[in-house]
C-alpha cells in the first residue's frame, strides 16, 4: 500500500482493467500488469485523498504476489502488486516509490519473506530456509512456473520440498505457473530446509527455464 499525493481520478480511471465500484473519492477495479492473463489482475483501491492499496482476494496465498515472469535469477525487482500500483502511479506522475506490505488475514505478523531460484539448464538449483523457531509462522506458501517457447509436451519441472514433490508442470502452454501451501510439518521451524526446482528440458525446447519461489508470513516474537 502507499499513500503519495493527492489524486485526481479522472487520471487514473483508465488504467483499470475493470471498475468494481466507484465514488467521488475513490475507485475499486482491477488493473492488468504486463505479461499476465487477466485472472492475475490485482484489485487496486485508489483515493483522492492519496492512498493506493493493491491487493488479492484472501484465497490466493502469499506467494502470488511473486512475479515470476520477470524474474531475472538474480534479484526479486517487484511483486505484481507492486507492478498494478505502478501503472496508477505512472499515471499520476511517481515514477519512483517505496511500498509496504499488510496480510489482513494475518494481524499479528510483522514480516514477510519471499524467495526465488531460477534455472535455466536441464537439472537441479535449490536454496535452504531454517525458520528461527522462535517467531510465529502465520504462511507458508510456495510458486512454481515452467517456461517453454515451443510448448512441449517433453518439458518438465518439479518443485520439491526436502526432498518430497510439492509441484509438477509440464510445458503444454508457453507459461504454466501454480501455487500452494505447505503445512508447518512439511517446512519445520527450528531445521534446516531444502526447496529444490528440477528442470528436464525437452528436445527442441532452446530457452526453456523454470521457477521456484517461496513467501514465508511471520511474526518476530520477542524475547
Amino acid at each position: 500500500m502507499l499513500r503519495p499525493v493527492s489524486i485526481d481520478l479522472s487520471v487514473v480511471r483508465d488504467e483499470f482493467r475493470t471498475i468494481e465500484r466507484e465514488t467521488d473519492q475513490y475507485i475499486i477495479g482491477s488493473v492488468g500488469i504486463p505479461d499476465y492473463s487477466e485472472d492475475h489482475d490485482p484489485h487496486v483501491y485508489v483515493h483522492t485523498d492519496g492512498w493506493v492499496l493493491a491487493y488479492y482476494l484472501a484465497a490466493e496465498q502469499a506467494s502470488y504476489i511473486i512475479d515470476l515472469k520477470h524474474y531475472d535469477g538474480v534479484e526479486i525487482e517487484s511483486t505484481k502488486l507492486e507492478n498494478a500500483m505502478s501503472e496508477i502511479l505512472i499515471a499520476i506522475g511517481v515514477v519512483s516509490f517505496e511500498a509496504t506490505y499488510y496480510d489482513f488475514r494475518y494481524p499479528n505478523a510483522t514480516h514477510i519473506m519471499l524467495i526465488v531460484e531460477a534455472i535455466f539448464v536441464s537439472g537441479d538449483e535449490s536454496f535452504d530456509v531454517q525458520l528461527p523457531s522462535d517467531f510465529a509462522y502465520y504462511e507458508r506458501s510456495w510458486s512454481h512456473a515452467l517456461y517453454d517457447t515451443n510448448h512441449s509436451y517433453s518439458s518438465h519441472s518439479t518443485l520439491y520440498v526436502n526432498d518430497v514433490s510439492i509441484d509438477s508442470l509440464t510445458a503444454r502452454t508457453e507459461w504454466k505457473l501454480a501455487h500452494g501451501s505447505l503445512i508447518p510439518s512439511q517446512l519445520p521451524p527450528g531445521a534446516s530446509n531444502t526447496i529444490r526446482v528440477n528442470l528436464d528440458i525437452g528436445l527442441y525446447s532452446e530457452g526453456t527455464k523454470a521457477f521456484g519461489g517461496m513467501a514465508l508470513v511471520y511474526q518476530e516474537v520477542s524475547q
